[in-house]
């Protein structure tokens, strides 16, 4: 029991610079980087840099163009997490992507 609660605060402890972001289209050839770069510094007035995030990629599976994958974003600091969640009030309602 302790070994699992350990794996868990383990598992915790990496997703705290990770940020998941759903609502995007997916397009064949996409450059998944550019289109998050794009949304923080367009949508929420964030100025991300490519040295800024560790990773990020599609979640799951390929499906139809009508159900369209998550995006993981793992950032190198927590404090640029910090930000962009501070500013997602920026988005309309339809447009909840965090």
């Amino acid at each position: 029991m302790m070994l699992k609660s350990k794996i868990d605060n383990m598992e915790q402890y990496t997703r705290r610079n990770s940020v998941r972001i759903f609502g995007i289209p997916e397009k064949n050839d996409e450059n998944i980087q550019a289109i998050v770069l794009n949304l923080c510094k367009d949508k929420l007035n964030v100025d991300l840099t490519a040295p800024s995030i560790d990773r990020v990629h599609r979640t799951g599976p390929w499906r139809t163009q009508e159900k369209k994958r998550g995006i993981i974003l793992k950032l190198t600091n927590h404090w640029y997490k910090d930000i962009l969640l501070r500013n997602r009030y920026k988005l309309k309602r339809n447009e909840e992507l965090f």
